[in-house]
């Protein structure tokens, strides 16, 4: 067996076991790490080799490769780095070298396969403070995996955290002579019964606009011919929170209707008579001394008017704190030791503002646009109509003639290259629940998700480190599970299936090479759910909540019980018949008319009615007012289906 190692300018050099295999270069050591989460680094100790080195020239790459019978032509490459930093001892007898085994631009390439292949939930949810979309760890939060790229190929993937793409028995393979065993506890911490995760959304519930309350003041009748100019002042409404007189003004209608008869013993204006409705009598009486009383008796139908209100804007303005916390519980399969921690891990989630889609992106003039780019412009979601440069976003499409049997031809419009679009995940400000939304949805389920990624990594309870011979284990990934004989007791030995963790290739200058394995065993109880299994408490569903049901993809059953939403204003559609309160009126015809009357009788003007009772309207509208932070509590349980078991406890 003979390691290996060729000096190479390009990190991309193919190997060629002819030219990069170099008998006469011994006399160094190499270890190679490969670590869970990191990229493989590759470290050289050889002779001093002096400036040189540091000569522009000079080769900055590594290709490693290993012969199971020394000859060159039987050579595997293992490794191939480049050089990230220069040796500090240029006049030391030893130089010390270390590679990455990576290439300059990896960071893009990983970033670039999780959007492509680990963009969808609900096992990826951007909207989470932590998630950052430029960073690859971002796709993997609610995935039990881990980026691995191979430190020969550079090929890129996501490997299991607890169980790995192959399993291989390594029960037979001996140990490195004189090598140990050694345990201790797993990277994640003590195994736990039940994980917990809280999730709190807080936002701002507003809304402004404007409300029609015509309808609710409907009509009035009036003996006022003026009124309908003035019916503007003529209308009160109360001060209250959140509304305000809108910009459109009053629209009403105005039509004559059959007056009453007055009893008239004085003159009159005719604009306040019905001239058809105009009757008098005179007659005569004597009394003893042949005085002669002439009496004049006139009945009149005064004029009247039934006044519509058509249309009253009113506009509103309302702000209300919210804030939702979604408390889950998920229990482990985990086989009981007696040493689980007694307090059950809470992890914290947050969430970035949730009105915005961090996948959906701004639109900027000055740039090109293809047909169906969808961009989000003034906080609504447009798609584009036409492919075109775009100047601004109010730019028209340039008028088009049709013809038609080439001798009738029409110019039709061009209109915007934007059409605005309803997006179901889309979650507005006027919103009263953001849970119940989709979009809200689907952050729980992202949340659950993690806290299966998070459970699965607590199962794996163990880390035990096997050192192997060189070639023994030389085949071995950081992709595969192994499974190997595990100290029971002082007699026995037990199979133990372990996911690797870490791969370390020792190559000692004068000692035997070994390759150190870390393994992560799993402490599941090794059960499975079945798809008719469900982990459903009958009497847990709360009344009255509304959201229809969470999705999330196999491997955990659960369940969601919610307090009902509370609207205190139902600002999703501030409508009239919830808006307005209460509507008085006064000054109406009957009061005018009596009013008349009493003037006619004492011989004074009865188109001074409308005066002395003038016609009025008070609008009371429901106050928008904002209370305390309205919080809204909901509870999901649930249970991981299935947990790998890596040693049998019992």
């Amino acid at each position: 067996m003979r390691l290996f190692v060729a000096y190479v300018r390009d990190l991309d050099t193919v190997f060629d076991p002819a030219v990069h295999c170099e008998t006469q270069n011994d006399g160094f050591s190499l270890e190679l790490r490969e670590v869970e989460g990191q990229y493989a680094e590759l470290t050289i100790e050889r002779r001093q080799t002096g400036y040189s080195i540091l000569a522009a020239t000079a080769p900055k790459c590594i290709l490693a490769s290993w012969s199971p019978t020394g000859l060159p032509t039987d050579a595997m490459l293992f490794a191939r780095g480049r050089m990230t930093e220069m040796p500090s001892d240029l006049f030391g007898t030893r130089q010390s070298l270390t590679f990455l085994c990576a290439p300059k631009d990896i960071d893009d390439r990983v970033l670039a396969l999780a959007k492509d292949t680990k963009s969808q939930g609900p096992e990826t949810d951007l909207l989470f403070s932590d998630a950052d979309p430029e960073d690859p760890a971002a796709y993997l939060l609610g995935r039990s995996e881990v980026w691995h790229v191979d430190a020969a190929t550079h090929a890129i993937a996501a490997v299991g955290e607890v169980e790995g793409e192959r399993v291989l028995d390594m029960t037979s393979t001996a140990l490195v002579s004189g090598g140990r065993v050694s345990d201790g506890l797993g990277e994640f911490g003590r195994p736990c019964k039940t994980i917990r995760g809280r999730l709190v959304a807080s936002w701002q519930q507003t809304a402004s606009g404007s409300c029609d309350i015509g309808w609710a003041i409907g009509a009035f009748t009036t003996l006022d011919p003026s009124f309908a100019n003035n019916i503007g002042s003529a209308i009160q409404v109360l001060p209250a929170a959140g509304w305000s007189t809108g910009d459109g003004g009053v629209r009403s209608d105005i039509r004559e209707i059959s007056g009453p008869r007055v009893f008239f013993a004085a003159r009159y204006e005719s604009e306040h008579l019905d001239r058809s409705g105009v009757t008098a009598s005179k007659s005569y009486s004597a009394n003893e001394g042949d005085i002669v009383r002439i009496e004049h008796e006139c009945d009149v139908t005064l004029r009247a008017w039934r006044v519509e209100v058509q249309s009253f804007a009113m506009s509103y303005d309302f702000s209300q704190e919210r804030e939702e916390v979604v408390y889950a519980a998920l229990d482990l399969p985990i086989q009981q030791t007696g040493i689980e921690d007694d307090e059950d891990e809470v992890v914290e989630y947050a969430l970035k503002d949730l009105f915005s889609d961090p996948t959906i992106a701004e639109y900027e003039p000055g740039q090109e646009y293809e047909k169906g780019a969808v961009r989000r412009y003034n906080g609504e979601i447009w798609r584009c109509r036409e492919a075109h440069y775009s100047t601004g976003f109010g730019m028209r499409k340039a008028a088009s003639v049709t013809g038609w049997k080439s001798f009738r031809t029409a110019i039709v419009p061009g209109g915007t290259y934007w059409e605005r679009i309803e997006e179901e995940w889309a979650v507005y400000p006027s919103m009263s629940s953001f849970i119940d939304a989709v979009r809200g949805q689907a952050c729980v389920a992202h949340m659950m998700c993690r806290l299966r990624k998070e459970g699965l990594r607590r199962l794996r309870a163990r880390r035990v480190s096997l050192q192997f011979r060189w070639q023994d284990a030389a085949h071995v990934t950081r992709a595969d599970s192994v499974v190997f004989p595990g100290k029971w007791s002082e007699v026995e030995d037990r199979a133990m299936i372990g996911r690797v963790t870490s791969k370390i290739w020792t190559w000692p200058e004068r000692s035997a090479p070994m390759i150190t394995l870390e393994v992560g065993v799993s402490f599941g109880d090794g059960s499975e759910r079945g798809d008719d299994e469900s982990f459903v408490d009958d009497g847990y569903i709360a009344d009255g909540y509304g959201a229809s049901g969470f999705s999330a993809r196999s491997g955990m059953e659960w369940y969601v019980d919610a307090d009902p939403v509370e609207s205190r204003v139902p600002v999703n559609a501030l409508r009239t018949t919830w808006s307005v309160q209460s509507v008085r009126k006064g000054g109406q015809r009957e009061e005018q008319t009596a009013a008349a009357n009493l003037l006619a009788i004492n011989g004074k003007e009865i188109r001074d009615a409308p005066v002395i009772r003038p016609t009025w309207g008070v609008v009371r509208m429901k106050p928008l007012e904002a209370t305390d932070t309205i919080r809204r509590e909901i509870d999901v349980v649930g249970a991981l289906a299935g947990g790998p078991q890596g040693v049998l406890l019992t």
